[in-house]
């Protein structure tokens, strides 16, 4: 019989993949482990030019609050490609209802009710991980779903592509276009489940917010433990902007057999982690 491992917090909890204490980052949508060199901008001269737009329903946003400004943008880069890349980027966000890609596959009639959010140079990074970029100005997230929509426009070329993280979970939700040429395609008649994960960066509003950031245990074999004399650790970050005290922290299992125990935090700092042990 399976055994269920539960650790609860007793604190609310957001989706968070990095926090600085006064800035707050998520990724949407989350990756499943699919990486493309497709969707996105890859940095090679096959793909001089690229234009994608594709939906992020409300269901993926939960963990931006309503009226937020967002700062920042960017993606997650799984591994670069062989040689320099860059050109330029602009970028597009729009508040929406839908939850399935319903923008026309005419770019110009895509774009039009959208706000441009950046518009500028784009250097493809030399090493995998998070490519950020500031916007000209914020933009307010509205509580619903996100159009995003992006140009970009290469002009030094890798020889191998950089592969990105994506989401292939909603059907049909990136409608794209890319060209060897300067001269980008009017319509963006491509269909793809690759959705890029983009990095929503905004200043942190949550004063109290903690969350389990890892959890390690002795080894086991299968459904079952090889010992009964085990050994969990916790790793609960502190992502709020002010200090928690007295955090309780506790470890459940669920199965055939059953325990709970609870051991307390005597305070953990703002952007800071504490490692408790059951």
């Amino acid at each position: 019989m399976k055994t269920k491992l539960l650790f609860l917090l007793f604190v609310c909890s957001v989706v968070v993949n990095s926090a600085n204490g006064q800035n707050l980052t998520i990724t949407a949508p989350e990756t499943n482990n699919f990486i493309t060199t497709t969707t996105v901008p890859n940095g090679t001269a096959a793909q001089t030019t690229l234009r994608a737009h594709f939906i992020i329903p409300a269901s993926e946003l939960q963990g931006i609050p309503t009226g937020t400004s967002i700062d920042e943008l960017g993606v997650n880069i799984q591994a670069v490609g062989v040689g320099t890349a860059s050109g330029t980027l602009q970028f597009y966000l729009e508040n929406t209802s839908d939850v399935t890609n319903n923008k026309s596959e005419n770019w110009v009639t895509a774009i039009t009710p959208m706000t441009s959010v950046y518009n500028g140079p784009f250097a493809i990074p030399a090493a995998a991980g998070p490519a950020d970029f500031a916007i000209a100005s914020p933009f307010t997230y509205n509580g619903g779903g996100l159009y995003v929509a992006y140009e970009y426009i290469g002009s030094t070329f890798a020889t191998t592509g950089s592969q990105y993280w994506v989401n292939t979970e909603l059907a049909g939700s990136c409608k794209y276009s890319s060209t060897s040429t300067a001269t980008p395609a009017d319509s963006v008649n491509d269909i793809s489940s690759s959705r890029p994960e983009i990095r929503f960066t905004f200043v942190n509003p949550f004063t109290n917010n903690l969350e389990v950031y890892e959890v390690e245990s002795d080894f086991g074999v299968g459904n079952s433990f090889l010992t009964d004399d085990l050994e969990f650790t916790v790793e609960v970050t502190n992502i709020g902007t002010q200090p928690v005290n007295n955090v309780p922290v506790t470890l459940e299992f669920i199965g055939p057999v059953t325990y709970t125990a609870t051991e307390t935090v005597s305070s953990i700092a703002s952007n800071s982690s504490q490692l408790v042990t059951f």
